[in-house]
């Protein structure tokens, strides 16, 4: 009798997690990944991926941007890297999600966005940890 009101219990736990449309109750929550071309005057060419997901070529014009989202798997170690080409021969391979603590802390917790903004100098996280200030978190390659 005890493992039968046990199982009602679980039923009714599952029940209401997945009817509940808050993320409050997110046993895996959304992220998502925002990359902005705020290059001076150039075109933005990118392929995102996962070891899991291919996204595609994506093709960015000046001021635009490029949107995916997706959930973490259950062992935290969902990658999404992207590469990156523009100007003359301009660009490189960069990791832009990654579920460990040195990159979701500084993501918008609240909505679970990483927002990159692709600049002439490089790439810059927008940092929520720091007021959403954005701050140069890569080179460019070459």
């Amino acid at each position: 009798m005890r493992a039968s009101n046990i199982h009602v219990a679980l039923l009714l736990l599952l029940a209401l997690v997945a009817s509940e449309p808050s993320h409050a109750f997110d046993l895996v929550p959304k992220f998502h990944v925002n990359v902005f071309n705020d290059l001076s005057n150039n075109t933005l060419y990118l392929h995102c991926q996962s070891k899991d997901d291919d996204l595609g070529n994506q093709e960015l014009m000046q001021n635009k941007h490029f949107h995916f989202q997706f959930r973490i798997n259950w062992k935290r170690t969902t990658l999404f890297w992207c590469h990156f080409a523009w100007g003359n021969f301009r660009g490189g391979t960069y990791n832009v999600f990654w579920a460990k603590k040195n990159l979701v802390a500084k993501c918008d917790y609240d909505y679970k966005h990483c927002n990159w903004s692709e600049r002439d100098d490089g790439l810059y996280l927008q940092n929520y940890a720091r007021h959403a200030e954005w701050v140069k978190y890569y080179d460019w390659k070459h």
